[in-house]
C-alpha cells in the first residue's frame, strides 16, 4: 500500500480525536441538566418558606409595618427555628457544608433574640449552602473522571493509531486530587474556590438584599419570588458556564499530559466540533503547535466560554492508516498495538496491570518497572502500577511482583518452588502464584495457585 501524504495523518488523528473529544465532554453536558434541577429544586424550596413567611406574619398586601418584619421570635416559633436550625448542623456535619455557614449556625443556636425577617433568611440560606456544597462536590468528581477518561482514551487512540503500546501508569487519588485543585486561571482560583467565594458568595448576597429591601419596603411575595427566580436563573448559567470551561481545561490539561509521556511533540488545533466552528477559534482551527508551547486560551483550548475545540497529534513524517509501526522496550522486544484492539483491554494491559506491550505475535510482555537483588524480597509497598523482578545470586528472576493503583502488592510469580516442593507442586519447576487481599492498609490474606496459561504467556521470559 502506498503512503499517503501528511494530510491524510493529519485527518484520521482529527477524526478520532473529535470523537474522543465529544465523549469526554458529554459527561458534562449531562452534568449540566443535572444543575439545573437541583438549582430549579432550590428555587422552589426557597419559594415555599418565602410564602410561609407571609401567610404567617402578613396579609395579602405584604408587611405593611416594616415593625412587624423585626419582631423577635417567641415561644414556639424560637423553638421550631432552634430545631431546624439544629437540623442544619447534623446534616452540616453528615454533608460536608461550608466553615463559615457552619460557624454562623453555632452562633444562631445559641441566640435568645432573632427576629422574623433573620429566621426567613436562614431558612432560605440553608436551601442555598446544600445547593452549592452538592454542586461543589459533584463538579470536583465529574473533573477527575473527565482528566482520567481523556488521558487514557487519548494514550489509546495515539496507541491504536501509530500501532506502538507503552506501559501507561495510572493515576493515583492523591496526585489526581492534586491536579484538580491548582489554580490555572488568572484569579488564581480553582473550581471549588470560585464557587465558595464567588458563585455562592454572590447569591446569598442577593438573596439577603431581595427579601430585606423586598419585605421591608412592602413588595409583595409575588414581585420578590419573581426576583428571586430570575436570580436563581442567573447563578445556574453562570454554574453550567463554569462546569464546561473547567471541564474543557481539564481535558485539554490531560491531553498535554498524554502527549508528553507517549512524546507526541507538535499539536494541532482542531476548531471544528458538533459540525461547525465557532468564529473565535476560526483562526485557530488546523493551527500546529509544539508542545512545549501550550498554554490554555493562548496556543491550547479553551480559548473562551464553551469552547469545544481540542487538540491532535502531529507528526512530521507520513503515515498510512493500518501500516505496522514499531517501537524497540528496553530489551531490544518489538511491541505493537493492533488496530482493532478494544479500549477495555488496553487499558487492562496497559494502564492496570503494568503491562507494557504486545510482541508481533500477539503474546503478551511484561515489563519490569524496577529490578531489584540481594536476600530481601520486593516489598509489600511500592509505587502505584509497579512491576519488580527479584534476581538471585544466578541472575535468573525468582519472583516478579505486581503493585496496584495505590501501591499495594497484589500478585506474585514466583519461579520455583523455595525448595519447598511439597508446598509448592505446582508446574514443571514449583512455578506458582501469590494473591494478596488487602483491608484497612493491611494485607489480611495470601493464597498460592496455579498459574493461569495468560500469565505464563505474559512472565514467559522469567518461566
Amino acid at each position: 500500500m502506498p503512503k499517503t501524504k501528511n494530510i491524510k495523518n493529519i485527518e484520521y488523528w482529527r477524526k478520532r480525536l473529535a470523537e474522543n473529544q465529544e465523549n469526554i465532554l458529554r459527561p458534562a453536558d449531562d452534568y449540566i441538566i443535572e444543575v439545573e434541577t437541583i438549582f430549579k429544586q432550590a428555587e422552589n424550596e426557597i419559594k415555599k418558606e418565602i410564602a410561609l413567611w407571609y401567610q404567617r406574619f402578613a396579609d395579602n398586601n405584604g408587611i405593611t409595618d416594616t415593625a412587624e418584619a423585626r419582631k423577635r421570635l417567641k415561644g414556639k416559633e424560637l423553638a421550631e427555628l432552634k430545631w431546624n436550625v439544629a437540623e442544619y448542623i447534623k446534616h452540616g456535619r453528615e454533608n460536608g457544608i461550608s466553615a463559615d455557614w457552619a460557624k454562623e449556625l453555632e452562633n444562631a443556636s445559641a441566640r435568645v433574640h432573632i427576629n422574623r425577617l433573620e429566621a426567613l433568611e436562614f431558612q432560605c440560606r440553608q436551601y442555598i449552602e446544600n445547593l452549592y456544597t452538592s454542586f461543589d462536590r459533584d463538579t470536583g468528581m465529574l473533573l477527575e473522571n473527565i482528566y482520567t477518561e481523556s488521558m487514557y482514551h487519548t494514550a489509546y487512540e495515539i496507541a491504536k493509531g501509530i500501532g506502538i503500546g507503552s506501559n501507561f501508569a495510572a493515576i493515583n487519588t492523591a496526585q489526581l486530587k492534586r491536579v484538580i485543585s491548582k489554580p490555572w486561571s488568572a484569579d488564581g482560583k480553582n473550581f471549588s474556590q470560585r464557587i465558595w467565594e464567588e458563585h455562592r458568595t454572590k447569591l446569598v448576597n442577593i438573596l439577603h438584599n431581595r427579601l430585606s429591601r423586598g419585605i421591608l419596603t412592602g413588595k409583595s411575595p409575588d414581585k420578590i419570588i419573581d426576583e428571586i427566580a430570575k436570580d436563581m436563573k442567573s447563578s445556574k448559567d453562570r454554574a453550567s458556564r463554569l462546569v464546561m470551561t473547567e471541564s474543557a481545561y481539564f481535558a485539554s490539561l490531560s491531553q498535554k499530559e498524554s502527549f508528553k509521556k507517549l512524546g507526541v511533540k507538535k499539536y494541532q488545533i482542531l476548531g471544528t466540533l458538533d459540525s461547525s466552528t465557532c468564529e473565535d477559534c476560526g483562526e485557530l482551527d488546523g493551527k500546529v503547535i509544539e508542545l512545549k508551547e501550550f498554554e490554555v486560551a493562548a496556543t491550547a483550548p479553551p480559548f473562551h466560554c464553551w469552547c469545544r475545540c481540542t487538540m491532535v497529534p502531529f507528526f512530521d513524517d507520513e503515515f498510512t492508516e493500518g501500516e505496522k509501526r514499531f517501537a524497540r522496550d528496553k530489551d531490544g522486544n518489538v511491541i505493537y498495538v493492533s488496530a482493532d484492539m478494544t479500549y477495555e483491554d488496553w487499558k487492562k494491559k496497559f494502564v492496570d496491570e503494568g503491562v507494557d506491550n504486545f510482541s508481533e505475535s500477539g503474546i503478551i510482555k511484561v515489563i519490569p518497572t524496577k529490578v531489584i537483588e540481594g536476600h530481601l524480597p520486593p516489598p509489600i509497598k511500592s509505587n502505584p502500577n509497579d512491576v519488580i523482578d527479584h534476581r538471585g545470586n544466578n541472575g535468573k528472576v525468582k519472583t516478579r511482583s505486581f503493585y496496584d493503583n495505590n501501591g499495594n502488592k497484589k500478585k506474585d510469580i514466583n519461579t520455583d518452588n523455595h525448595n519447598n516442593p511439597k508446598n509448592h507442586p505446582y508446574g514443571q519447576n514449583g512455578e506458582h502464584a501469590h494473591d494478596y487481599t488487602w483491608k484497612d492498609n493491611k494485607i489480611i490474606g495470601r493464597n498460592t495457585r496455579e498459574l493461569t496459561d495468560m500469565e505464563r504467556k505474559e512472565n514467559g521470559d522469567i518461566l
